[in-house]
């Protein structure tokens, strides 16, 4: 073991390559550069919840509505308040 030097902080220990792969975040000088991961269906319901019950924003997906009618209401309100959606690739 190394001799200490006076008044010397003790460090805790660097991360291990088993604490990354067990779900902790690994934070790096990359993390401003990187883009995010995509998000999950799951990840994107979560969200869809918090922003309804925190801001009172719904998020529809349209083919979560139960009937022809309801999508295209919903397709006429976004369109007049965002814009004609362009067909994803």
């Amino acid at each position: 073991m190394p001799p200490r030097s006076r008044g010397a902080v003790p460090r805790a220990p660097a991360p291990t390559v088993s604490a990354a792969l067990a779900g902790v975040p690994v934070t790096t000088s990359l993390s401003g550069k990187v883009g995010r991961t995509p998000s999950t269906s799951d990840d994107l319901k979560s969200m869809a919840i918090a922003a309804w019950h925190k801001r009172g924003v719904a998020m529809i997906r349209l083919d979560d509505l139960p009937n022809e009618f309801d999508r295209l209401a919903v397709e006429a309100i976004a369109t007049t308040l965002y814009g004609k959606r362009t067909p994803s690739a």
